[in-house]
């Protein structure tokens, strides 16, 4: 599938409304993640198949899993065991850890099905040993249904006493600034309100203040990280109340009751989960690239990534490593980008001379 470079506003909006909190989850979906052992180590059902899950936070740090690294237990096995490949894949946009497992095992699944593949890779290279890699980054910060369980909460006469929770839930998403909390007061102040026909501006203004403060810049075709679709809360607002006219959802599935500021700050967040994917691909991906690819001295262990939709990111982020490092970008034997949703220009050494091109 060929990368996309730009998404509409439309899209973004709709595919927000099906992410799911872990509040939400249902016990199935909590119970897979239970079902994974001490070393992070997750086994398919019913086949002998398994794959190291390795947890980071929003900053790119790994996160201890029974109070352990699993990265460090993956470096062990590689070290004790004569394993010939490492696969590492990564997920996309609206992941907590839940739909990360779920992911991974229909993946692995699907992998272990393909018998005639494995055997022809089998007669290239009869050695052949697979250590399999999940990474989960946070890539959920809010969809309808955490809107909703927000707006019900909001809604009441104690709401007004209770602002600094109302920003600090939405300032813990999308940026925790001074400024940011003082336009998501704006923002939350104009929600309580009946809705207008046009967006005021103060509320667009605070608007682009809570865009730029989350490191959010309006520009389809500069680097990677600064590619955000272009955001005219305004323009946005007046398409969400014309939907509504309409008898259309403003962009979300069943969401009529849904404030248009929340839609609007659910927006938001799909560009900042989209930097987010390359911020984690050139640290905490990068790193753990990194440290297994030492272990490779003289062993000619094959590197294989895997990404899908901002996962694509996270790979390629992955391999190129942060902008300006000393180290060049990490030789892989292959990289599979999946439904890519990335720039069409994120391989460009130089953006505006590949479009002059």
């Amino acid at each position: 599938m060929r990368p996309q470079e730009v998404i509409s506003r439309r899209a973004v909006l709709q595919a927000g409304t099906v992410a799911l909190t872990a509040a939400c989850l249902p016990s199935s979906a909590v119970a897979a993640v239970d079902a994974t052992d001490e070393a992070g180590l997750r086994t398919i059902p019913g086949t002998e198949w398994s794959y190291h899950l390795i947890p980071f936070d929003e900053h790119g740090r790994e996160r201890p899993w029974h109070g352990r690294l699993v990265s460090e237990q993956v470096q062990d096995r590689l070290k004790s065991r004569p394993f010939t490949d490492v696969f590492i894949f990564s997920h996309g946009w609206r992941g907590d850890v839940s739909d990360a497992v779920d992911q991974y095992d229909a993946w692995v699944g699907a992998m272990a099905g393909c018998t005639a593949d494995l055997a022809a890779v089998k007669r290239e290279r009869p050695d052949f040993s697979p250590l399999l890699i999940g990474v989960h980054w946070p890539s959920l910060p809010f969809g309808d249904e955490e809107l909703r369980a927000y707006q019900a909460a909001a809604i009441g006469p104690a709401r007004r006493r209770n602002d600094d929770e109302r920003v600090d839930f939405f300032a813990r998403r999308i940026s925790d600034s001074r400024r940011a909390q003082g336009a998501l007061r704006t923002i939350l102040s104009a929600a309580d309100q009946p809705p207008t026909e046009v967006l005021s501006r103060d509320v667009a203004r605070a608007f682009f203040d809570l865009q730029t403060e989350a490191g959010l810049r309006a520009n389809r075709t500069s680097a990677p990280g600064a590619d955000c679709e272009p955001f005219d809360p305004t323009q946005l607002y007046a398409q969400i109340r014309s939907d509504r006219r309409g008898g259309g959802d403003g962009g979300f599935q069943g969401a009529d009751d849904l404030n248009g500021f929340l839609q609007m700050l659910g927006y938001l967040s799909f560009w900042k989960m989209k930097d987010r994917a390359r911020m984690f691909g050139e640290t905490g991906a990068h790193q753990l690239l990194q440290s297994l690819q030492r272990l490779d001295a003289g062993r000619d262990v094959r590197f294989h990534l895997m990404g899908h939709s901002f996962g694509c990111i996270v790979v390629s982020a992955c391999v190129a490593g942060p902008p300006g490092a000393r180290t060049k970008p990490l030789p892989v034997a292959s990289l599979s980008l999946v439904q890519g949703a990335l720039s069409l220009w994120a391989y460009c050494s130089n953006v505006e001379q590949g479009i002059a091109a």
